[in-house]
């Protein structure tokens, strides 16, 4: 759902084929992690509309934007994905460990949790 602040209101309410784990936004638009899936969608804000989608892995958990690109952590490849949000495409599959839980980008870089278990 999206919702006017200004307001406090539901402005759309855009349906999804799956459930949502995690979302982030950027200027391409909102982000949203199907975990189920093994993707990042994305809804063009204007249209309040699914306008892509990005194959990440097999369980995309959460998903941040940041430094220029999309990064999402997928909890059973123990990967962070680098995901180009213009070009919707995959720029890097990185290794970080097991079970990452958590992720935040910021202009310095990107920080994971993960769950050794």
């Amino acid at each position: 759902m999206r919702v006017d602040p200004r307001a406090l209101k539901i402005t759309a309410d855009i349906l999804l084929a799956f459930l949502p784990v995690d979302m982030a936004l950027d200027a391409t638009g909102v982000w949203i992690a199907d975990r189920g899936g093994g993707a990042v969608v994305r809804i063009d804000p204007q249209a309040n509309e699914v306008a892509g989608t990005v194959k990440v892995g097999r369980n995309p958990i959460a998903i941040a934007a940041g430094v220029g690109s999309l990064w999402v952590a997928d909890a059973d490849d123990d990967t962070v994905t680098r995901v180009d949000p213009k070009r919707g495409t995959v720029l890097a599959t990185i290794q970080v460990g097991p079970n990452p839980t958590h992720i935040a980008a910021g202009e310095d870089g990107v920080w994971v949790t993960v769950h050794p278990g």
